[in-house]
Parts: C-alpha cells; sequence; structure tokens
C-alpha cells in the first residue's frame, strides 16, 4: 500500500482544515470588504443628507463664502472631503481646492447619477486631487434644478484600515490551523495506530506468518475488527498446519514412490509432479505443459489416454522402457499419471535369452568336438592317432568344466543370499598366493611379474577369497595376452581407497570393445579366446566381486601398448 495509513489520514484532515481555513479566511476578507465598503458609503450618504439642509439654504442665498466655510470646518471635523456643485454641474465649494480653478464635474459618474434624483456612488481616481477615491453623491432642489453635495474619502485611508483587518484575519486563520494541524495530527495517530497494526498484522499473514496479534487497544468497530482478526489468524494458522501436515504427508508418500507420478488439469498443465517423474523427464514440471515436452511418444500416449479415457502401454523415455498407466478423471478433467520402469526387466529379459544363446553356443562347440573325436576313437585303430584324440577330448572336457565353474561363481555372485566374509587382509599375502601359477606361465613366455607393494600399506576389509579371484581373472587374462614385455602388479592407498592395478604390455583391447568386456561371454577375439581356453565371464565375475565390496573397476587400454585395470576399494 502506497504511504502509510497515518499519512493518508494526516494529510487528509490538513487538507480540508487548509481549505476550510482558506475558505473561512477569504469569505472573512471579502465580507468585511464588502461591510467596509458599505459602512464607508453610508457614513458618508449620511454624512451627506445631514449637511443638505445647511449647504441648500447657502446655496440658494448665494453665501458662497460661508458655503466654502463651511465644507472645510466638515472637513477637519469628519476627514471626508465635501464638495457642492450646481444643476449646471459648476463647482461652487469643495474642502480641498479652490472652486473657481475646478472643472466642470457634470460628467462624473456620480454626479450624473445624482442629478437624476438618486444616490450617486463611484470608486475611481480624482484628476483634481491625483489620487483614488471613494464618492457619494446626494441631490438637493435648487431652483434651477437638482444640485450636488458630494462626499468622498482616499482610498489608501480605506485600504490601510483594509490592510489591518486582513493581517488580523491572517493572525486569526493562523491561529486556528495551527491548532487545527494539531488536532489533526493526534488524532490522526489515534485512528490510524491500530489500522496500522491491523495492516501489519495482514501483511505477516500474507507471508505465511500465522503467529501474529492484533493488540486491541481501541474500542467500538476498529476494537472489534482486532478481535476478529485474531480469531481469523488463529484459525487460519489451525487450518494451514492441518493442510501443509497433510500435504507433507502425501509429498512424503509420493516422494517414496519408485514410480513416476504425475497430475495434470485439462489442458495438460502439470498440477503436481513427484520427485521421481522430474527425474524421469529431465526437467521442473510444476506448472509446465507436458505437450511441450521433448517426446512424441509420451506426448501421443497422454493424448490417446485423454481421449480414450485411460491407457496402458510401454513407452521409451531417455532410452529408458517405462510402463505408463494414465487414468482420465471425468468429473475434475484431470489425467492421472504414472510411470513404472521396466528398463531393469527388459534388459534382465534380454540378458536370458543373451545367456542361453550363449551358454547353448559355448556348450555345443566342445560337445559337437567332443562327440567327433569319440566316434573317431570307435573306429581308430591307429593308437598314435587315438591319443590325440584322447587329449583334444580332455582339453574340451576341461573347457566344459571351467566353464560350468565359472557360471555357478557368477550364479552364486549374482544370488542375493550370498554375503561376503569380511576380515582384516593383507594384500601382500594375497598376491603370494595367487603369484606362483603365474610365475610359471610368464617364464615359459619369456614375461617379467613385478609386484610394487609399499612396507606401510597395512590392511583393510575385505573377503581375501573373493579377493583372490578378482585377482586370479586379470592375472590369467595379462599372461594370456601378452608376448613379450611384463606384467606389473601394484597396490597404494590413495583418497580413502585401496587402489590395486594390474597392467600388462600385451595386444591391448581396442577403444570401441572396453564398454562391453564386463558382459558375460563377451570376447574380443573369440578365436584367440577358445584357443586359450576362456571363457568369456572372468571379467564379469571380477566386476560382480568388485561392486559387492562397493568399490569400482575402471580399463585403459591402447592397442599393441598394453593394458591397465584399476581396482579401488573402501577402506
Amino acid at each position: 500500500m502506497k504511504g502509510s495509513i497515518f499519512r493518508q489520514i494526516l494529510l487528509g484532515h490538513l487538507a480540508i482544515v487548509l481549505l476550510l481555513t482558506v475558505a473561512v479566511a477569504l469569505t472573512s476578507w471579502h465580507l468585511s470588504e464588502d461591510f467596509s465598503f458599505e459602512l464607508l458609503k453610508r457614513h458618508l450618504r449620511d454624512l451627506a443628507y445631514g449637511l443638505r439642509p445647511k449647504v441648500k439654504g447657502l446655496t440658494q442665498r448665494g453665501d458662497l463664502e460661508a458655503l466654502q466655510t463651511l465644507v472645510q470646518r466638515m472637513k477637519a471635523e469628519t476627514g471626508a472631503r465635501i464638495t457642492v456643485i450646481d444643476p449646471k454641474g459648476v463647482v461652487l465649494a469643495d474642502s480641498e481646492e479652490d472652486p473657481a480653478r475646478m472643472e466642470n464635474h457634470r460628467e462624473r459618474p456620480e454626479v450624473k447619477e445624482a442629478m437624476e434624483g438618486k444616490v450617486g456612488v463611484s470608486v475611481r481616481f480624482s484628476t483634481t486631487l491625483r489620487e483614488e477615491m471613494l464618492y457619494v453623491a446626494v441631490p438637493f432642489q435648487l431652483p434651477g434644478g437638482q444640485g450636488v453635495l458630494r462626499t468622498s474619502l482616499f482610498l489608501r485611508n480605506i485600504r490601510q484600515f483594509l490592510g489591518k483587518l486582513k493581517g488580523r484575519l491572517f493572525l486569526t486563520a493562523l491561529v486556528f490551523a495551527l491548532f487545527a494541524l494539531l488536532y489533526s495530527y493526534f488524532s490522526s495517530r489515534r485512528i490510524s495506530r491500530p489500522i496500522k497494526e491491523v495492516v501489519r498484522a495482514t501483511s505477516k499473514v500474507a507471508k505465511g506468518d500465522f503467529d501474529v496479534e492484533v493488540p486491541s487497544q481501541s474500542k467500538g468497530e476498529v476494537g472489534e475488527l482486532s478481535e476478529h482478526f485474531n480469531e481469523m489468524a488463529k484459525r487460519l494458522k489451525e487450518l494451514f498446519e492441518e493442510n501443509l501436515r497433510r500435504r507433507e504427508e502425501l509429498e512424503g508418500i509420493f516422494s517414496a514412490l519408485q514410480d513416476g507420478l504425475l497430475v495434470m488439469d485439462r489442458e495438460g498443465k502439470v498440477l503436481f509432479s513427484n520427485k521421481k517423474a522430474e527425474e524421469v523427464l529431465g526437467e521442473a514440471l510444476q506448472g509446465v505443459s507436458l505437450w511441450e515436452v521433448d517426446n512424441p511418444a509420451l506426448r501421443q500416449a497422454l493424448s490417446r489416454a485423454k481421449r480414450e479415457g485411460g491407457l496402458r502401454e510401454e513407452v521409451e523415455i531417455g532410452g529408458r522402457v517405462f510402463f505408463l498407466s494414465a487414468s482420465f478423471l471425468p468429473v475434475t478433467g484431470q489425467t492421472l499419471v504414472l510411470l513404472h520402469d521396466i528398463t531393469h526387466l527388459k534388459r534382465m529379459e534380454e540378458m536370458k535369452r543373451d545367456l542361453v544363446s550363449n551358454v547353448s553356443h559355448e556348450l555345443r562347440t566342445p560337445l559337437t568336438a567332443i562327440k567327433g573325436f569319440l566316434e573317431t576313437l570307435e573306429e581308430e585303430t591307429d593308437e598314435k592317432l587315438r591319443a590325440q584324440c584322447l587329449e583334444v577330448i580332455k582339453r574340451h572336457v576341461k573347457r566344459l568344466t571351467n566353464l560350468v565353474e565359472d557360471l555357478l561363481v557368477l550364479s552364486e555372485l549374482e544370488g542375493r543370499e550370498l554375503k561376503l566374509e569380511l576380515q582384516e587382509t593383507d594384500l601382500r599375502e594375497v598376491f603370494k598366493e595367487i603369484l606362483p601359477p603365474f610365475e610359471q606361465k610368464a617364464r615359459e613366455k619369456g614375461l617379467r611379474i613385478s609386484v610394487e607393494v609399499p612396507r606401510d600399506l597395512g590392511s583393510f576389509k575385505a573377503d581375501p577369497f573373493r579377493l583372490g579371484q578378482v585377482l586370479f581373472n586379470l592375472l590369467d587374462n595379462a599372461v594370456k595376452y601378452t608376448e613379450r614385455g611384463e606384467i606389473r602388479l601394484a597396490a597404494r592407498r590413495e583418497g580413502g581407497r585401496m587402489e590395486i592395478e594390474v597392467s600388462d604390455t600385451g595386444i591391448g583391447i581396442p577403444k570401441e570393445h572396453l564398454g562391453r568386456i564386463f558382459e558375460r561371454f563377451y570376447v574380443v577375439d573369440k578365436s584367440r579366446s577358445r584357443r586359450l581356453g576362456g571363457t568369456g565371464l572372468g571379467l564379469s565375475i571380477v566386476k560382480h566381486i568388485v561392486l559387492l565390496h562397493g568399490g569400482e573397476i575402471k580399463v585403459e587400454s591402447t592397442p599393441g601398448v598394453g593394458t591397465r585395470f584399476k581396482v579401488r576399494l573402501p577402506l
């Protein structure tokens, strides 16, 4: 609200007071001026009427000297100028000037009016005295026509009197205005204070502060307003807290939902959305129209839901698959939308299909070979050839055994019932246990294995058996795919984590394969992997064990230069 209530009331009072003061002062001034002029006119008229008998007698006798003496004597007694004029306009006597030297007065306005038998009044500049004057002329009958007895006063005297009167009026008005100002000030404060309290309290309530109370200091309507406001604020607080409590309960329920929830109005504008829905669609949705969302499939699904009164179908949003369930509420015209993420189910279905396909393929190859060589054994009599067949059969049986063992390990790792046996683990001891089998293979290929472990490395919580499986698989791959150079095994503490590094100078992994090497049965070179006895499950087992420890694994590789695996485990 622009300006304070006190100021508005005070300015209103002041405006009224000033207007009344000015109006009264001006009215008084004009009335005083009119009254003064009227009083002077009456005075001059009465003076003329009082002198008229003597003036008439002296004029009729022709005693102009006595007439001149009379007007001069009356001038001294009354202060008024007195002039006697005959019917032809000739000045017979004048209290201020020599009549013989004065011009004819017949055309003077007041004289003309008096010669018509009326009382003539005029305010004008005197050409004789060179000053503004008030004239009053009365007629008296002479044998030759109407004579005129004129009385007059200098206006400067009248204006001096009116100036004094004006000063007194101004002083009176000023005193009245000051008194009215003080009264307006205190009256405005008395009236505005309780209203300001109500306004201040209302402003706080509008901002959500309901712990406000207006002190009831006034009686009458303002006091009742304060009491009613306090009751209203108390009730609003109760309603707001109840509404807030219910809202928090609903938001808590909606936020806990693992599904995205949207409520839209008739125009498709989002009235409510939970956190999951905003995560799915990647933006704040409150007040946004879903028809503007950059997803044609979702927009089409929602249009059909509104048109058909409901919908159940799968939609893809941001590379993920969701089961969309939309219900149209005809009473309110709102649409309730649920987005259930089924991406993991779709991936599980795909993974199951891939697993069955890969396992079938991996089992079929050695089984076919075993069957073929067994048939050869049945028909072959050459002992040397029979021995070669048996060797091939043994190699494929070993591959089948490794494949089944890896599948069992992977199944165990993925099982929810598996629990790690955490204990204080010294990596140096783990390295000592797994290195011997690989040292002989490395020497046969002319490779060098180096171990870099600080003496103060210390121990940390881990499952030593599972950790051994991780290192075994990484070292096994390093030895298999390295033809020259060295294999480096290192460990150190860094950033509150235990970092284990296995690097080699082998053939490396092309960049396009790095993102998939941890998938089941995924191998970069299938023919080489089968020749070396790989099952395609080792790195998948490694990743599962690392994740069970709450860690992470990363790989860096350059074809022809080598590969480096980094495992980071929490201490």
